[in-house]
């Protein structure tokens, strides 16, 4: 089971509402993708895969505006390439 998967049975057996926002769309800049991402009440990113750094940027300005519920996932596959994410 995706990590996605067991979050979205969480949000259904909780009566809440799970979208999965996929990344080329957010990264394109297609507005109704970015409206759904940013207006979300929480955000869940998985930065694992590479060449995904703009998420980064995504979650900051979520944060710059006020929506602090933000939570970013890390799997440390690769230590020497997962140094620069991790908290001092």
């Amino acid at each position: 089971m995706h990590l996605s998967d067991l979050i979205g049975s969480i949000f259904c057996r909780r009566k809440g509402k799970f979208l999965t926002v996929p990344f080329d769309k957010l990264d394109f800049g297609e507005t109704s993708v970015l409206e759904t991402f940013s207006n979300a009440d929480v955000a869940i990113v998985d930065l694992t895969s590479k060449g995904q750094a703009s998420l980064s940027y995504h979650v900051g300005v979520r944060h710059s505006l006020g929506m602090k519920d933000n939570f970013m996932l890390l799997r440390d596959e690769n230590p020497e390439e997962t140094i620069s994410m991790k908290v001092c």
